[in-house]
């Protein structure tokens, strides 16, 4: 399916002229679809970055899934894709408001962080906002920092001890986390 984009290229572009529709279904299935065809054009990931904040929290979701699809699928794209990442990320990490709600959701800022750590492992900014997530004191921001360190290729001396402090989280989830990533460290 996506060597549709490819080969029609007025489907790509409907798709994008729908991100901006009134309608958040509307928005929503655009974003899914350009996940699915989209392919390796930076318009189309530059497209969907501001509706990851999104007012309807599904369709920031569905921009999410669409950046993981194209990012699988085009490793070509994953620098311009985390450098957006971290910082968008390290500004919400750094918003005194703990209630996010009208930024993003929490889901939608660890799935890109769990993201960035799938992205960019090898850029030191990465690790910087991985570590900073990491202390946040939601659950699911502290999994997804964990996730994202954990499958970072190098393990930097920092990253490591982030794993190891993780062990001992009050979240059992956090703590998986963990180990997954100290087993790929040993791989």
């Amino acid at each position: 399916m996506g060597q549709i984009g490819g080969e029609h290229p007025e489907i790509v572009e409907a798709l994008l002229k729908a991100l901006s529709d009134s309608d958040e279904d509307a928005r929503q299935a655009a974003a899914t679809g350009l996940g699915q065809i989209g392919g390796k054009d930076s318009e189309v990931v530059e497209a969907l970055l501001p509706i990851l904040s999104d007012s309807d929290k599904d369709v920031g979701q569905a921009a999410v899934t669409a950046l993981e699809q194209i990012s699988s699928k085009y490793p070509e794209i994953v620098e311009h894709l985390s450098n957006f990442l971290e910082k968008l990320a390290a500004n919400l990490l750094r918003l005194q408001n703990r209630n996010r709600s009208q930024e993003i959701t929490y889901t939608i800022l660890a799935r890109m962080i769990t993201l960035s750590g799938q992205t960019g492992g090898r850029h030191p900014q990465t690790v910087e906002v991985l570590l900073k997530a990491f202390s946040e004191r939601d659950e699911q921001v502290r999994r997804a920092a964990i996730t994202g360190l954990g499958q970072i290729e190098d393990k930097h001396p920092e990253v490591v001890e982030a794993l190891l402090k993780a062990l001992s989280d009050p979240d059992w989830h956090v703590r998986q986390a963990a180990i997954t990533g100290l087993r790929t460290a040993r791989e």
